[in-house]
């Protein structure tokens, strides 16, 4: 596949050193950055998404601290709508948390959705596109 869309590649298994263990050929990093290359025009994107979970994980990470004043702090004075406002408070956090990574998950589908139909979409053209000579021979 890195053929077709443009990249030289080593060989798939990677080399044997003399001590039996396998070298890596670094195949691994021509398919990332062929991968980074079609990502690229959704960078802005991709950084939106993680600021959006580093947000959601900041404030997942509230909700023992909320629950610990509730409980030791708001609970002991005995005053009800206290408790309820600081309950209503860790319900609404628990929402927002919700929401900020159901939102940050389907972002992320979407980018790697439309990057993996525009990789698929360039090696379909060219591989229609090959001509008979090389689809006979082998890389």
């Amino acid at each position: 596949m890195l053929y077709l869309l443009g990249t030289e590649t080593g060989s798939a298994a990677g080399r044997q050193e003399a001590n039996g263990r396998q070298r890596y050929s670094g195949e691994g990093f021509l398919a990332l950055k062929l991968i980074f290359t079609y990502v690229k025009k959704y960078k802005w994107m991709v950084a939106g998404i993680i600021l959006l979970k580093i947000a959601a994980t900041f404030l997942e990470l509230l909700l023992p601290y909320v629950l610990e004043h509730l409980i030791d702090d708001v609970a002991p004075a005995e005053n009800l709508p206290q408790v309820f406002l600081w309950g209503g408070a860790m319900l609404a956090l628990a929402v927002l948390i919700r929401f900020l990574n159901i939102w940050g998950n389907r972002s992320a589908v979407r980018v790697s959705k439309d990057a993996a139909y525009e990789i698929r979409r360039d090696l379909f053209r060219r591989s229609v596109n090959l001509s008979g000579s090389q689809m006979d021979c082998r890389p």
